[in-house]
């Protein structure tokens, strides 16, 4: 009997990059408006769907609004591909900013927890909320504008309130939802039922955002958790940076639903290339320094150390690679160590065509091994080789 298989269908995840917006308040960054402009084309050079350009207060700085509205001159002269947005807390003054700019999709976002209806916003009402939103959103519609809404705090949010919030909006013309972990504090399990209910409380035809914050380490994975509930567009920055210790990482989503097949049949518009390239470039105009140990994107995220991992390795690379660092745009390094193996150093001989006879190698592995406290490069250990050979060969001749 034939068995009949189903195709999974592959479902296109939209990546909503903030690098511009919430990266921009991470402690490190200090762009400048020129590099934020050059920022903007990086991002978008690699395929993301959506650029959020900054935050545009009604009082925000004139180097701020500057940037934004010629980030925004870029997506209408055909320069940038991505759509261009920009963020507005749910008041008309700061709606009205971000149409001066000439940002015509704009992402309003208003607190809708206890605490901050009680703290933040000095003791105002569910239904003033309510209010302030659908007023926002109303308004933004009006002027013919593409509106995002968040309700900051989402996760902390009493569930059928935050339902209650996202219909109003919905119903006033928002055209997508956004579900923030505002402070990095909800678990994936929880995460998952939240996006769940919220998507069946506004109906399908609504795309749903997620947002999270990196406070407890959890952010990715929150995001994969809200993407598997049935979350439409991922918003992430390039590196994970942002206020406190960051968000979600555009790389590490990228990665895992272009690559990791355990989570479903997923894609995204970016170009998984261009992700190292892009990590460095961004951490050169925001002026911080890419940690080496970045995961995808980092020096040492393909690097091996240990003997038996070294080995293993050179057998079959997907022993200790979870994909092929060439997908990424990064590269596998090897570091010589006391802790490397025989077999691994003859290996990287072999790789190189570099011919050892057994003393020569013997020699080779003896002064590994009396690396204490440092290590070397595969070019290092090759060069070491190369002159041993030719000191060995050189006597041969005397």
């Amino acid at each position: 009997m034939k068995i009949k298989t189903v195709k999974q269908k592959i479902k296109n995840i939209r990546i909503f990059d903030t690098t511009l917006r919430d990266g921009e308040q991470d402690s490190r960054a200090i762009p400048n408006g020129h590099e934020k402009i050059s920022a903007a084309r990086v991002i978008d050079g690699i395929g993301v769907d959506v650029i959020e350009a900054g935050c545009l207060a009604a009082n925000c700085s004139p180097d701020e609004f500057s940037a934004v509205r010629e980030i925004a001159q870029l997506k209408r002269s055909g320069e940038l591909h991505a759509e261009v947005c920009a963020l507005a807390r749910a008041k008309t003054d700061d709606i009205d900013t971000v149409e001066r700019a000439g940002v015509s999709y704009v992402h309003i976002y208003m607190g809708t927890s206890d605490k901050h209806m009680s703290s933040k916003f000095r003791g105002i009402t569910r239904a003033t909320v309510i209010g302030s939103s659908v007023t926002a959103v109303r308004h933004a519609k009006a002027k013919g504008m593409k509106v995002l809404f968040s309700a900051e705090d989402a996760t902390r949010t009493e569930t059928d309130f935050l339902k209650e919030v996202y219909r109003e909006v919905v119903a006033a013309g928002a055209d997508e939802i956004n579900v923030p972990d505002t402070l990095g504090v909800c678990e994936s399990d929880n995460m998952r039922r939240i996006i769940s209910e919220v998507k069946s409380a506004i109906g399908v035809h609504v795309p749903v955002h997620v947002h999270c914050h990196n406070d407890y380490g959890i952010a990715t994975a929150n995001t994969m958790s809200a993407i598997l509930a049935g979350a439409d567009c991922a918003q992430v920055t390039v590196c994970g940076i942002g206020e406190r210790s960051g968000n979600a990482s555009l790389e590490q989503i990228v990665s895992l639903l272009h690559f990791n097949s355990r989570y479903g049949a997923y894609t995204t518009n970016v170009n998984p290339q261009l992700l190292t390239d892009a990590a460095r470039k961004i951490a050169r105009l925001f002026h911080f320094n890419l940690s080496d140990d970045a995961p995808i994107v980092g020096k040492n995220a393909f690097t091996h150390k240990a003997g038996v991992h070294e080995d293993a390795v050179f057998r079959d690379p997907e022993n200790y690679k979870f994909i092929n660092p060439g997908y990424v745009g990064n590269e596998r390094r090897i570091i010589i160590s006391k802790m490397s193996s025989a077999r691994a150093i003859n290996a990287i001989f072999n790789v190189r065509h570099i011919n050892l006879n057994q003393t020569e190698s013997d020699a080779v592995i003896s002064m590994v091994r009396s690396l204490n406290g440092r290590q070397i490069s595969e070019t290092e250990l090759a060069e070491f080789a190369s002159q041993l050979r030719h000191c060995a060969r050189a006597e041969d001749g005397l």
